[in-house]
């Protein structure tokens, strides 16, 4: 906070490392919009909870999101929740 009691905003690209998603069959809007902050490698970690059924209802597919966070240079880190770290490709 500065003298005028104003609180400087930060966007998230400046504060965060890992970003985690729940946003039941939005995930493909959410995911192709934040391609340039993806790109950057600034995010390390993408917690990413993929509802297949939703995406379907909305004619996109899961698999449409994890190849664009492969060209990203993400790896799947197998976790449970659908978890994607970035890392080279195997």
């Amino acid at each position: 906070m500065d003298c005028s009691g104003s609180i400087p905003r930060r966007t998230l690209e400046y504060i965060a490392d890992l970003i985690k998603t729940d946003i039941e069959g939005i995930e493909y809007e959410a995911i192709q919009g934040s391609q340039p902050l993806f790109r950057s490698s600034r995010i390390k970690v993408i917690a990413l909870e993929l509802h297949p059924a939703f995406l379907k209802a909305r004619n996109k597919n899961a698999d449409d999101i994890t190849l664009s966070l492969r060209d990203s240079r993400y790896r799947d880190l197998s976790l449970s929740v659908g978890v994607w770290g970035l890392g080279p490709q195997p």
